[in-house]
């Protein structure tokens, strides 16, 4: 029998936070109650900011219950906010290994192998990775003067290796020494004294082999680590008086992404600044080719580092030789557009205190543009140009308080530089999160750090380091917030408040006529995170993605979201009741030139939507989407009289469609069907949960969850209740003391969520009016019975024959009524469930 998911006193765990959740989790694990401890770890994870902690608990307990890929991702995200140790680098190394990821496991095991310190982690990560690596793996370590080679593999009894010094090859048979850690059939240790002269070494072998690329070891190196191509560039004097700047591009990776950003440095920064590129003993031998070609022609200077020691090492080699002057630090996955030094020049000396500044970017973190906070796509040249010419227009040399400098393009100003010390950290590693720390020592100084409102940069993201991001990353950000514990607060400040909306808005609605064009207008009067993307997919076709989308958030009838998707994507909103923006919203549905348009009907639309509707004068196709929207609506009516084509959201709304309207051009085939699997083998027991999945957070939901957890208590039912989505306060249904809620629940993680709680059944709650979800595809891998009021698309939900399709103007109690005893019927003969109490 299963333990009960819900503890003895339901009012602690209504209003418990996150200390007592985890608290009761840990107490539930030591005592072997799995399913409950999970149960109460999930809540906390979902409903309050987890911790790294509160994700591997939640881990462990998925690993115990049989969840192996809920477990790895929670491991994952768990890493994200907490360098792992030795140990949580085994349990990453497992999870995947148990996922059958071969390279990810290897990704893991390469520092449990290949660390002096972790010899004792190698017999037991060498039984892991013999599941994912059957036919053998090895690994290189260099210590000292000599790279070690270690070589486990099965099969025959020699082994073939190839060794490049500098790229010359060596191949040699290697035989076996003695068996493989009782795990593999082989094993050999190969000891190969440092070359002289050479800078890298790299092997190659039939199994899989870890390490296998390094770089000559520091003693090896010294006295000649770095070398300088035209160096004399640097002693240049700069025209007119400006302030000498320099900047700064470490290149390392990706030979395309550093050949776009060094020729658009080199085209808009001649004569206004010295540029100096550092080649971090880069392993692409075509990128350090072309960088020296560079600096021979004359407009770079070169430094070539003989050993790789990331962005910090690289930047301070810069530095070495720069002695005055301002420093512009650049990622060589960048691109700049004309006018940029201009830009962060004229920003830098608006204010003394100001010690760097930050432009607007694509990918930017918390300059991010025109999506805050996101990664965006990466513009073209042409957009790019369009963007920051809009943002020069608008915002000219304004500057913004950000909470800290970010180092993708980070203009540092010379009395900074020199109050603050080098730029260097050195408890941080390789590159990242190095600009943080700077900008924040500037602050503790009294420095300002801004954003450049009025540039514009480009911005890839990741091409340096690739897969090795993630350790430094992992162990940088930690240090951060040890060293800085303030900043956290400080950014959650900033975010809430998004100082440079204003700033991003004006740029947007500053674009010209040729950013508005698209194919296709879209109007939609929705909640505002109610999902049509893939309506709108359907119903636009191949319009090669120019739409531009006029969305009026439900309760909000004179807000306009304006929404473009072709060559550059982006937002802006708009109030109706202002005149500037009734002109701005005016002027582009006129210069839109959509051919067609389309309307998704989820509710009534307010009258600014149907004046540009109106305005557009093009063919328009109706989707109706909603029950709501043909009740008591007279502007749906208008539009569906004058609709070129009608489209049904489910096959249900098309019948109401047809009957109501014989000759209207309803198209035959509706936007959505259900083809459910019904549950084959009827699971719901006495001791099986009934989940809850709620479409809504609103009150009809909420009023469904509290008569089914009274209706049970009222039988005397000993099942509990798991609510699997957000639903509005919640506290109140927990203290009934059958119901557990777990905070927000994707659609797509309910399937596997009804495994691991062992649920029986499913009930969704509210949403009886709905003619279009798009949630509710990924219902269809739901395997148990599942009730729901038969209306609109969920009729097809509840088609098969141990459903229970529930009379859609049910109310609450009876509806409650009904799934309590249908749950009883439909229970296993071999664990019959109670019936006490009467039958709806």
């Amino acid at each position: 029998m299963m333990h009960s998911l819900l503890p003895p006193k339901p009012l602690l765990l209504a209003d418990a936070n996150q200390s007592a959740l985890t608290a009761m989790a840990l107490d539930a694990f030591r005592a072997g109650h799995y399913q409950y401890a999970l149960a109460l770890i999930d809540r906390s994870c979902r409903t309050f900011a987890p911790a790294a902690e509160h994700l591997r608990l939640r881990a462990a307990l998925r690993h115990r219950l049989g969840d192996a890929t809920g477990s790895y991702d929670d491991l994952q995200a768990a890493a994200q906010m907490q360098p792992p140790d030795f140990q949580g680098h085994f349990l990453l190394m497992g999870a995947a290994a148990r996922l059958g990821r071969c390279d990810e496991s290897l990704a893991y095991a390469e520092r449990l192998l290949t660390a002096a310190d972790a010899a004792a982690y190698t017999r037991r990560s060498l039984r892991v990775l013999s599941s994912v690596c059957p036919e053998g793996l090895g690994w290189c370590v260099l210590a000292g003067e000599t790279v070690t080679v270690h070589l486990y593999w099965n099969g025959a009894p020699s082994l073939r290796i190839e060794t490049f010094w500098d790229g010359e090859r060596e191949t040699r048979d290697i035989g076996r020494r003695e068996r493989g850690a009782h795990v593999f059939d082989h094993r050999a240790v190969v000891e190969l004294p440092w070359r002289p002269g050479a800078a890298r070494f790299s092997a190659v072998t039939s199994v899989p082999l870890l390490g296998g690329r390094i770089s000559a070891p520091r003693s090896t190196a010294e006295g000649e680590s770095t070398e300088m191509v035209n160096g004399q560039l640097l002693a240049a004097p700069v025209a007119g008086g400006v302030p000498r700047m320099t900047v700064v591009i470490p290149v390392y990776r990706d030979l395309e992404a550093t050949v776009a950003c060094l020729e658009s440095v080199v085209r808009h920064s001649t004569g206004r600044a010295s540029i100096v590129v550092v080649d971090d003993a880069s392993p692409e031998p075509e990128l350090s080719a072309y960088v020296l070609r560079l600096a021979e022609t004359g407009a770079i200077t070169c430094i070539r580092r003989r050993q790789n020691g990331g962005f910090i090492a690289a930047v301070e080699s810069a530095l070495d030789i720069v002695a005055d002057g301002d420093i512009i630090l650049l990622n060589s996955d960048t691109v700049v557009p004309a006018g940029w030094l201009d830009v962060l020049t004229a920003v830098a000396h608006t204010d003394e205190r100001i010690g760097t500044v930050t432009p607007l970017s694509n990918n930017g973190e918390l300059t991010s543009f025109p999506e805050p906070f996101v990664v965006n796509p990466l513009p073209s040249d042409a957009v790019l140009a369009m963007l920051n010419d809009a943002a020069r227009s608008v915002n000219g040399n304004d500057a913004i308080d950000i909470p800290n400098g970010i180092g993708f393009c980070m203009y540092i100003k010379r009395r900074c530089l020199d109050s603050v010390g080098r730029f260097g950290e050195r408890y941080l590693s390789h590159g990242y999160f190095e600009d943080v720390a700077f900008s924040l020592r500037a602050d503790r100084q009294g420095f300002r750090n801004v954003c450049a409102t009025g540039l514009v940069v480009a911005h890839r993201g990741s091409a340096s380091y690739r897969q090795s991001k993630r350790s430094f990353v992992l162990r940088n950000i930690g240090e951060i917030a040890r060293r800085y514990p303030s900043l956290g607060a400080r950014t959650d400040w900033f975010v809430a408040r998004d100082t440079l909306k204003p700033a991003r808005e004006r740029i947007l609605k500053a674009l010209p006529d040729a950013a508005w064009q698209a194919q296709t207008a879209v109007f939609v009067s929705a909640a505002a995170h109610t999902p049509f993307d893939r309506a709108v997919d359907n119903l636009c076709g191949d319009d090669g993605a120019g739409r531009i989308l006029f969305q009026s958030p439900a309760g909000h009838p004179h807000v306009i979201v304006v929404t473009m998707t072709g060559a550059f994507d982006f937002s802006v909103a708009a109030d109706w009741l202002n005149p500037d923006d009734r002109a701005f919203l005016t002027r582009i549905a006129g210069l839109c030139g959509a051919k067609k348009s389309i309307c998704l009907l989820f509710a009534e639309l307010p009258p600014c939507l149907l004046d540009l509707i109106g305005q557009l004068q093009v063919p328009c196709e109706i989707a109706v989407l909603d029950e709501k929207a043909l009740l008591d609506n007279p502007s749906a009516t208008a539009l569906l009289r004058h609709a070129k084509r009608i489209h049904a959201g489910c096959e249900s709304a098309a019948a109401i469609l047809r009957q109501s309207a014989p000759d209207a051009p309803v198209a035959t085939a509706p936007l959505m069907t259900i083809n459910r699997q019904p549950a084959e083998t009827p699971s719901v027991t006495q001791d099986a949960p009934i989940a809850i999945l709620p479409l809504e957070p609103g009150i009809a939901a909420w009023r469904d969850v509290e008569a089914l957890g009274l209706e049970l208590h009222r039988r005397a039912d000993r099942r509990e209740l798991i609510v699997m989505g957000t639903i509005m306060n919640e506290a109140p249904l927990m203290r009934i003391g059958n119901i557990m809620s777990l905070g927000e629940v994707s659609a797509g993680e309910v399937a596997d969520l009804l495994k691991l709680y062992h649920c029986g059944a499913a009930f969704i709650a509210g949403g009886s009016h709905r003619f279009y979800d798009e949630r509710l595809p990924a219902l269809a891998k739901v395997r148990v019975p599942v009730a729901a009021r038969s209306a609109g698309i969920l009729a097809e939900l509840v088609s098969g024959s141990t459903d229970l399709a529930i009379e859609p103007k049910a109310t609450p109690r009876d509806a409650a009524a009904a799934v309590v005893s249908w749950c009883s019927a439909v229970a296993a003969p071999d664990e019959p469930a109670l019936r006490n109490g009467t039958d709806a």
